[in-house]
């Protein structure tokens, strides 16, 4: 991975936890769950980016996969949107560990 492919998902990780304050918010209904399908979206976006790179890295792959799964959870309110923060943070950690290419 590139240094600008880093930086790319680390701004995706910032997006992730501006939405998480955002759900944190929000009260059961339509709007909630709206916003934990957008947030799935987007978290398949990243996981399509880091197959395109050719980023073999399946630990962050199933952080990301476990966040879609943890999404559904909170949108029909089988978990407190709370737990999600965790989930991002160890998806934050494990991206700012990567060893980036020089080019």
């Amino acid at each position: 991975m590139n240094k600008f492919q880093k930086k790319q998902l680390l701004g995706c990780v910032d997006v992730l936890w501006k939405a998480e304050e955002e759900l944190k918010e929000q009260q059961p209904g339509a709007q909630k769950i709206n916003l934990c399908a957008d947030m799935q979206e987007f978290t398949l976006a990243m996981l399509n980016f880091l197959g395109n790179i050719e980023e073999e890295d399946e630990k962050l792959t199933d952080c990301l996969s476990e966040l879609y799964k943890m999404l559904l959870k909170v949108s029909q309110d089988e978990i407190p949107s709370e737990q999600l923060e965790a989930q991002i943070n160890h998806i934050k950690d494990h991206v700012e560990k990567k060893e980036t290419a020089d080019n």
